[in-house]
């Protein structure tokens, strides 16, 4: 009977449907049984529990567990139940003799339900302890990077020893997923399948993600019926992913018929998450599975992903470190992102070594540059075209010709490509010749369509004697190590990119703040020079001129400290007059009241000298001189600008000077000239009344406005008398040194416990599972920003504040949390202020 394509690609999909995790029956071997999550009721029998519990088995269903289990076993089994591990291994819990028989108890949780399994013990104690010892053995097999193919041979020979099959092969799954034996272990009336492949539809999607999560699977007797699970009224079908009982599938059943095996045991290896190879026992006749030869061929199979696993991550370091240093000239510092003609031709033939190829190409925006064997230009561009839509970014291709049938592509039949989604693009192709190559498969790849009602299906193949496929228009495949290769090379590529942009980017932001540095050392220079000249004419003896010069260099430096607060970002002016009127507050001298405002940094030096000047006078001369002298400074917005006032009073009688000096030329004069402000001077009898109008120019626009570092107030707050008793810190700093002081300082702020941790997922972690009053957060974490730590922090509503020891960029990621950020190096004082302060107002 002839299909059409459409009902061939319908019976892929049926057979990929095949819920072969819910059989609804139980291997004879064993009996199940599966309750409700606190292990009080019995859901679901199966219909063999009546031999061994002396009950019919559909009387058990909705009975309470102590109908067959005592009290001791359902203490155990929930004790179990409680493990981490539960939901995707099976646990063991006892031992126990049911009438004649020893039967192992092992309980796994399916979802909402607990599933349990008794399973005969046949072997005695030391054999069971043998079996355990061998597995264990796995632990010493020698494993080297180039030597992988040899451990397997071993393995799989010594598990062949420890379970009895009679041959037991090794599959190792090739990128397009067939898979190819390349290690076995068998008696010589079985037949071998050493070196053949086998392709990837044997193994159905479904059953293949289900062998990525199941330890083991055992088919004790491929002949022998299944026994039903009887369940609750309206129960949904069980899922026994898990469970060692699960019934057999009936398209598998047939695919072991027609290869003559009666029993199969199968292991999987999963690396990365992903099914890398597969362990599969078969036998010519049943074999009574053992609980301890169950357990222990579990183990190996742990034993053996744990190990291909570390080995894999060895050889992908490696890999990277030579991916890294090839794609690291990417970086140059030059007018190109893209090497030079130079720099390709001699790093072009390492790239051809690195993965083995014949050719190469690279391409970067509309640039192409080729290596090698290659195609012309324009059909480098269309192969290059397929690695876009590759998964991944990388694309590995063995038959360009029937991919690409218009294009020129001379000897060219395979292609590995990798796509860097950077800005321009980059792509790049290892090209492969023809090659007559020659895959033997365990029989002919292609599978019967039969007719199950009106759902066509696909048959499980008939043959394995071996099939030899000969092709001359592909190339030789792409193996997994090339695969490897390929995306460590992707990656360092991009990163050797995203590196080139940031050089580039700091560059020029190193370029601006050259020459911003620049035209600010000439005015501050140009400025002391004034000072300088205007104190020397004024002073009357030299000592005179040293205090004033030096009093006038102290402003200029406190302005510069506030500036370089928010890294040269601009100086919010509440700060610059706290800072000058500091010394005076305290007592009751002082009164600022205006808006938050933060000025250019051009404008910062001269308003520093204005209210230095200020400050001076009032000291000398007015309302700061006497014990109850006042001086009041507001500001408001007024006229597209700012209106400062300052106003003495209680002070001494002032008066207009006779002879205007150089402090009050910097008053009156200034910020007319500088800004083309406004200065007004009252020398009232009370005290100066001074006002102040300063454009808008000089300000920063409320969108651009800094975040500056929280200020100290100028007489700590007492904890003692606001804060709770108890308190709880966590500290999150990738500097042990640093996260030890910080710690010693929160406990010295009288915090109770206080926890450090050195990195975004340990601290995650902590958060997680503990509960703190306060946390100090590093905004970089060695590369790694901590922004996801403070999204935690917000939506747990707990008082945070960030510390760093960087400029404007961390500023600027961090504004948007509205939270206090402390300059590095952090001191007792400044920690004591913003600590108290912040959990007062939290």
């Amino acid at each position: 009977m002839q299909f059409t394509d459409e009902q061939l690609r319908e019976a892929v999909k049926n057979c990929d449907r095949d819920p072969v995790h819910i059989p609804g029956t139980i291997q004879s071997f064993g009996v199940l049984l599966a309750t409700d999550p606190q292990f009080d009721r019995l859901r679901y029998v199966s219909a063999n529990a009546g031999v061994i519990f002396g009950h019919d088995a559909a009387e058990l269903v909705g009975a309470e567990t102590s109908a067959v289990f005592t009290q001791d076993d359902v203490h155990a089994i929930r004790n179990v139940l409680g493990h981490d591990a539960i939901t995707r291994q099976r646990e063991t819990v006892t031992s126990k003799l049911i009438g004649q028989i020893e039967y192992q108890l092992s309980v796994h949780r399916k979802g909402d339900t607990a599933i349990v399994e008794l399973v005969p013990e046949a072997l005695p104690a030391a054999e069971r302890v043998l079996a355990l010892q061998q597995a264990q053995s796995y632990l010493s097999l020698p494993l080297s990077d180039d030597a992988i193919g040899a451990f397997l041979h071993d393995a799989t020979a010594r598990l062949r020893a420890l379970t009895g099959y009679d041959r037991m092969k090794f599959y190792q799954f090739l990128p397009d997923d067939s898979g190819e034996v390349v290690a076995e272990a068998r008696d010589p009336r079985m037949a071998s399948f050493l070196g053949l492949r086998f392709p990837a539809t044997d193994m159905p999607p479904i059953a293949r993600a289900l062998y990525a999560t199941t330890p083991i699977r055992v088919i004790h007797s491929n002949g022998t019926d299944d026994v039903p699970v009887l369940s609750e009224p309206g129960a949904e079908p069980l899922d026994m992913s898990l469970a060692l009982l699960r019934g057999k599938d009936a398209v598998h059943r047939q695919y072991l018929d027609n290869m003559g095996v009666a029993s199969t045991l199968t292991l999987p290896v999963v690396i990365d998450g992903r099914l890398w190879g597969l362990f599969a026992g078969h036998s010519a006749v049943p074999v009574e599975p053992d609980p301890a030869k169950i357990s222990a061929a579990e183990l190996v199979g742990k034993l053996v992903s744990l190990r291909l696993q570390h080995s894999v991550e060895a050889r992908r370091a490696s890999a990277l470190k030579r991916c890294t240093e090839v794609a690291s000239r990417f970086a140059v510092v030059d007018d190109s992102a893209v090497a030079t003609s130079a720099y390709w031709h001699g790093t072009s033939q390492e790239f051809m070594r690195l993965i083995p190829s014949v050719g190469v190409v690279f391409a970067f925006g509309r640039q192409i540059l080729t290596a090698g064997d290659t195609p012309d230009e324009a059909s480098c561009r269309q192969l290059l075209a397929l690695g876009a839509a590759a998964d991944e970014g990388i694309a590995l291709i063995n038959d360009l010709a029937a991919r690409l049938p218009d294009a020129e592509l001379g000897e060219t039949a395979g292609a590995a490509i990798l796509y860097v989604p950077s800005a321009p693009q980059v792509r790049m192709a290892f090209l492969r010749n023809r090659a007559a190559a020659s895959v033997q498969w365990a029989g002919r790849p292609e599978k019967g369509v039969s007719v199950d009602g009106d759902l066509p299906r696909l048959n499980p193949r008939s043959s394995f004697e071996t099939y030899l496929e000969e092709t001359e228009d592909r190339s030789l495949e792409w193996s997994a190590d090339d695969a490897m290769f390929a995306n460590a090379l992707r990656i360092a590529i991009l990163q050797s990119i995203q590196i080139k942009d940031e050089l580039d980017d700091n560059r020029q932001r190193l370029g601006l703040i050259v020459s911003e540095l620049n035209h600010r050392v000439r005015n501050l220079l140009a400025l002391i020079q004034s000072i300088s000249h205007h104190s020397q004419t004024e002073a009357r003896s030299v000592e005179e001129y040293a205090e004033s010069l030096e009093q006038r260099l102290l402003a200029l430096a406190g302005a510069h400290d506030v500036l370089t607060q928010t890294d040269m970002a601009g100086a919010p002016l509440r700060e610059m007059v706290e800072t000058e009127l500091k010394p005076f507050d305290g007592r009751g001298h002082v009164t600022l009241n205006g808006p938050d405002i933060v000025l250019q940094p051009d404008a910062v030096s001269i308003i520093a000298l204005l209210l230095h000047e200020l400050v001076s006078n009032a000291a000398k001369y007015g309302a700061l001189s006497v014990p109850k002298g006042k001086v009041a400074v507001t500001w408001a917005r007024a006229r597209d600008g700012i209106e400062l006032v300052w106003r003495e009073r209680d002070g001494p009688p002032v008066s207009e000077p006779h002879r205007a000096g150089f402090g009050t030329t910097i008053i009156r004069d200034a910020v007319p000239y500088e800004f083309g402000g406004q200065a007004a001077l009252n020398f009232d009898l009370a005290g100066l009344h001074a006002t102040f109008w300063l454009p808008g120019s000089i300000l920063q626009k409320a969108a651009a406005r800094p975040t500056s570092q929280p200020k100290e107030p100028s007489q700590p707050v007492s904890h003692s008398a606001r804060m709770p008793e108890s308190r709880t810190a966590l500290i999150v700093e990738d500097s042990f040194i640093i996260a030890a002081q910080t710690k010693h300082r929160f406990e010295r702020l009288g915090f109770s416990y206080v926890a450090t941790a050195g990195n975004v997922a340990e601290a995650l972690h902590l958060l997680a599972t503990q509960r703190f009053d306060f946390c100090l957060l590093d905004v970089s974490l060695r590369g790694e920003f901590s922004t996801k730590i403070a999204d935690v922090l917000v939506q747990n509503a707990i008082t945070f504040a960030f510390a760093t020891g960087h400029g404007s960029e961390e500023l600027d990621m961090v504004r948007n949390y509205n939270v206090a950020v402390l300059k590095k190096p952090l001191t007792d004082d400044r920690l004591r202020a913003i600590v108290d302060r912040l959990m007062v107002e939290g």
